[in-house]
């Protein structure tokens, strides 16, 4: 495990109160709050078990405790990090579990009536392995649901032939046959004597003498591969055989596994015997040790193994071998031995990354640095640390010689944050600085148009909770580079640094980074006279034009000096706040800012709860609201004061004829049926030919003025009505049948105008087609010269004949225009065609109704006879097929059947 770096290391002893002696049982790693997690008992008490968390300063803080055997034994503790809670199995065959989230509950879930020798989780924390007492093997669920039951006895030492592994032995050393060329010589080649440590409680269940060694996990296929000095042991995983078998080999040097995904993960193992490669592919061959699937005998003796993404080759320090066509190629001469190696793929090209002992890393034959600590490969990069304590990004490109460092990154250096912060932009960086690496087509996930901010958040939430002390600096450029600048919040946090070393240093860097003028105002915008004075100070202003004012603002009060810098600063909602804050005697300076700031929607929230001022407020808004030609709710203004006059002038500048006779009765005006008939004559001018009706009838009981308007509104109908339920028969021969006759009149002139419109619409339309099949070149300008360049722009001027500027339309937006006119003339005359043929059928007046009928449906169709003979294609201009020309239809015409 080479490639682990320490990056912390404590020392401590724990604190308990006086006169209370405890021993530690046990302990693990809380992950969630990074400290200790531990079980201890007194001896005063040796039968409560006490669940604590020791801190790293060493304070303990307990947690909760409960009572088992005297003497107890924990077989295993254990924090489960995503719920955060701990399991706790103890010998007594009691399995605890204690949650601590919302509140601390201890719980039994689970109890071992024979007892419990030891316990353990799997690393995932899915499965539980217990052995207990009774001699069984109990594998579990997270749950603590059984999935398994294996019971143990002495006829497990008969099922297979036992063999002494004494070290004294040379018959029961199991060696390769190169074993010797492999051997040591500083190396004793065998030890007699094995002594067990006086200190040695029988916990320990497997040790080595001192080589490296690995651990190898298949996630899929159920086999662990231990290594110690060259030893492997194979167990099963937890099913598929009822015991566990081991079998030890000693090998000469290394074994490598396959790390491909499917389809091309076949399992594959490597171990290394001297000059021969034992291969065994466990997906479909389970052989163990020192056995092997297949054996290939390489020419020199490999210090390494890697296995290609596709498992069909492998690598060693000097050579590719291609295990299907059993061929050997040279990649690289190492001068070195590599303990770590991987093979990459790169377009066709194969890159063989390696890093020695001393942490020289190279791609295949060039170095890229003589300090590596770690490395690796994840989607065409080179990642890698060094021991200056840098991570380095590297992309592989099809050269190897030619490799790009990306980006290296140096936390220590504020100069380089601040660099690297000021240089963030809100763009894609794959596409505008590495179009070389992204540019083929690779699309990136786009995230949104908050990227600065989101980094500057990062760095402003670490830097100010961790190391404010040493990085004030950048976090005030963090904030300064977010997108808008957080000045305030910059501003704030170097205010709160007054009377420390860091604060003139940071007011400095702030000025540097933004406008001191802006920087100023947002410092009043805080009320901190003294750091607007010293940042005054520091953009050198001239004293006359800060220093009076920053001393009247010092000599009045709190409220009124930031009534005084809200109304300096423009943020008059916040001055007025402060005016109502300062009470009563403040009313009437308050009526008047709002007036001069428009400030009523904001008055109204403040003064709520003060019904008085509520009223002196409404009608100043009332009276703004006039002014400004808002007539509606001025008139709702007034009337909520009972300003009823007000409230009435205002609903008839409004057009607001119910509301204003209504105001007009309950004020019991005696010029009501005047009021009504001046309303009546705006609402005729206005065509509202209904309203107005209705008021003649309704106020001034008027019947003959009221069908006269209803008919002018082509309610032909509602004035028959009104005329029979006010007994008028005769009116509707004096009114109604002459206003059916002079409205079939205009119908009838309306539609022949339609008809004349659409022919020479269409007839201009097919013409203008023409002209473009027969020269597009002078369709599009107008006119032509012989001889005119081809680089001459086409464009209008304004000396330009309006002929050649109406030929300048395309195909179709001219009949797109043409024919929307018509259509839209046809369509609003739909519905009262259809009503005065109703009422003409219905009065007698049968021919003319089916004249006017035949005349629409005639009109109609010809509409969609034009729309079939206008091209169905536009042309460009060199004559090809243009844009496709989808023209509206028109709905048949319902009419009257009985015509």
């Amino acid at each position: 495990m080479q490639n682990l770096i320490q990056i912390q290391r404590n020392s401590f002893a724990t604190t308990t109160p006086v006169g209370i002696d405890t021993n530690i049982t046990s302990l693990a790693w809380d992950a969630v709050n990074d400290c200790v997690l531990s079980t201890s008992s007194s001896v005063n008490a040796p039968d409560i078990v006490q669940l604590s968390r020791i801190e790293n300063d060493g304070n303990v803080k307990p947690i909760t405790s409960w009572t088992d055997v005297e003497e107890y034994k924990i077989c295993n503790l254990y924090q489960f990090s995503e719920t955060d809670s701990v399991c706790v199995i103890l010998a007594s065959g009691n399995i605890i579990l204690v949650e601590e989230s919302p509140v601390v509950v201890t719980q039994i879930v689970g109890s071992v009536d024979a007892g419990i020798s030891s316990a353990s989780w799997s690393p995932d924390g899915d499965v539980l392995a217990i052995v207990t007492a009774a001699h069984s093997l109990l594998l579990m669920t997270r749950d603590f649901d059984l999935i398994k039951e294996v019971a143990f006895s002495h006829q497990d030492i008969n099922t297979f032939k036992q063999v002494s592994v004494g070290w004294g032995k040379a018959e029961t050393q199991f060696k390769g046959k190169h074993a010797k060329t492999m051997k040591d010589p500083t190396i004793q080649e065998s030890v007699d004597v094995g002594n067990i440590s006086q200190h040695d409680d029988g916990t320990v269940t497997k040790s080595n003498s001192g080589g490296k060694a690995i651990f190898q996990w298949h996630p899929e296929i159920p086999l662990k591969f231990f290594i110690f000095a060259g030893n492997m042991e194979v167990s099963d995983k937890c099913g598929g055989v009822n015991k566990t078998q081991v079998t030890i080999h000693e090998f000469s040097t290394k074994t490598c596994s396959s790390s491909a995904t499917s389809p091309d993960d076949h399992g594959m193992v490597a171990v290394v015997d001297g000059r021969q490669l034992q291969i065994t592919p466990f997906r479909y061959a389970n052989v163990p040790p020192p056995m092997s699937y297949c054996s290939i005998e390489l020419t020199t003796v490999p210090i390494d193994v890697s296995f290609s993404p596709s498992g069909k080759h492998y690598a060693g320090n000097f050579i590719k071998y291609d295990i299907i066509e059993e061929t050997e190629e040279p990649v690289l001469d190492l001068q070195y031995p590599c303990p770590w190696m991987c093979t990459v793929g790169i377009d066709s090209k194969k890159l063989v990354i390696s890093m020695s002992e001393s942490g020289r890393l190279q791609v295949n034959e060039r170095l890229v640095t003589p300090s590596c600590t770690s490395f690796c490969v994840a989607d065409g990069f080179l990642i890698y640390t060094t021991a200056q304590h840098l991570i380095k990004f590297v992309h592989l490109k099809e050269d190897p010689q030619e490799i790009e460092i990306v980006q290296d990154t140096a936390v220590k250096k504020i100069d380089y944050i601040d660099l690297f912060l000021s240089q963030l932009r809100e763009e894609d960086v794959t596409q505008t600085m590495y179009p070389e690496i992204y540019g083929n087509g690779t699309t990136v996930a786009h995230r949104g148009t908050e990227k600065v901010n989101r980094i500057c958040n990062s760095f402003i939430n670490f830097l100010e909770h961790n190391l404010l002390d040493s990085h004030v600096q950048n976090v005030i450029t963090a904030y300064v580079c977010k997108s808008p600048p957080e000045n305030e919040a910059a501003l704030r946090l170097i205010a709160s640094l007054r009377g420390r070393q860091q604060y003139d240093g940071a007011v400095k860097h702030i000025c540097f980074l933004s406008d001191v003028n802006k920087l100023y105002d947002t410092a009043l915008g805080i009320y901190d006279l003294e750091l607007a004075l010293t940042i005054a100070q520091q953009a050198q202003k001239d004293p006359r034009e800060y220093l009076p004012f920053l001393q009247t603002l010092q000599d009045l009060n709190e409220t009124r000096r930031k009534y005084t810098i809200d109304d300096f600063l423009g943020r008059f909602s916040r001055a007025l706040k402060s005016l109502h804050a300062m009470g009563e005697d403040t009313f009437r300076e308050s009526q008047q800012y709002i007036i001069a700031k428009d400030l009523y929607v904001e008055a109204f929230q403040l003064y709520r709860q003060e019904s008085k001022k509520i009223e002196i407020i409404t009608r100043d808004y009332a009276t703004h609201l006039e002014n400004n030609g808002m007539f509606q709710e001025a008139g709702f203004a007034y009337e909520s004061l009972g300003e009823l006059e007000l409230a009435i002038a205002a609903y008839r500048k409004a057009g607001l004829w119910k509301e204003c006779l209504y105001l007009a009765s309950k004020a019991n005006r005696q010029d009501i049926c005047d009021l009504a008939k001046a309303l009546a004559v705006e609402l005729r001018e206005a065509k509202d030919y209904q309203s107005a009706a209705r008021v003649y009838l309704d106020y001034c009981t008027d019947v003959d003025e009221a069908v006269r308007l209803l008919c002018q509104g082509n309610c032909f109908d509602e004035a028959m009505r009104i005329a029979a339920v006010n007994q008028k028969p005769q009116l509707i021969e004096d009114i109604i049948d002459p206003a059916l006759g002079k409205k079939f009149g205009q119908t009838m002139e309306l539609f022949a105008e339609c008809k004349m419109q659409l022919k020479s619409q269409t007839k201009r339309i097919i013409e203008l087609q023409l002209k473009k099949v027969e020269d597009p070149l002078a369709y599009f300008d107008g006119t032509v010269e012989v001889d005119a360049p081809d680089n001459v722009s086409l464009a209008p001027t304004d000396g330009s004949t309006s002929a050649s500027l109406f030929t300048r339309y395309t195909g179709h937006t001219l009949a797109t225009a043409m024919t929307g006119v018509s259509l839209e003339r046809i369509e609003q005359s739909r519905a009262d065609t259809q009503h005065l043929v109703e009422c003409m059928f219905r009065r007698q007046m049968r021919e003319n109704a089916s004249a006017i009928q035949t005349q629409m449906q005639d009109l109609i169709s010809q509409f969609d006879n034009c729309m079939g003979e206008l091209p169905s294609n536009t042309i460009g201009p060199d004559g090809e097929d243009g844009i496709k020309l989808d023209f509206p239809t028109l709905k048949p015409f319902k009419g009257l059947s009985s015509l």
